[in-house]
């Protein structure tokens, strides 16, 4: 959504806007659930979408709020039967790009 808000009302709704006003209203709407677990939640549901750009967003988040690498790389694994092979194949590697562009995030490579 981010991305083609962006691609078609630029004009209206810049990037640099939407985004904070993406997480207020992904804040508002996780209510009592522990934000490593909701964050962990959204980027499987963005990775199985294959919305990279917004799993990109949410995995700093993830880590910054306690969640360990094997607990992201579960979460993703569960994404194999309903959405395939090739999802979770691009999912894992937006994440080794996103740590590659952010050396601080955990590897999805490397055990923790």
């Amino acid at each position: 959504m981010l991305a083609f808000g962006d691609e078609h009302w630029r004009n209206w709704t810049p990037l640099a806007a939407a985004i904070p006003r993406y997480f207020r209203i992904f804040e508002a709407s996780r209510g009592g659930i522990p934000a490593a677990a909701a964050e962990i939640t959204a980027i499987t549901c963005h990775a199985a979408r294959r919305t990279h750009v917004a799993m990109k967003l949410h995995l700093p988040r993830a880590f910054a709020a306690g969640a360990t690498a094997g607990q992201v790389a579960e979460a993703l694994s569960f994404m194999l039967l309903p959405a395939g092979g090739p999802c979770l194949i691009d999912a894992v590697q937006a994440w080794a790009e996103a740590h590659e562009a952010d050396p601080s995030l955990p590897s999805p490579y490397v055990p923790a």
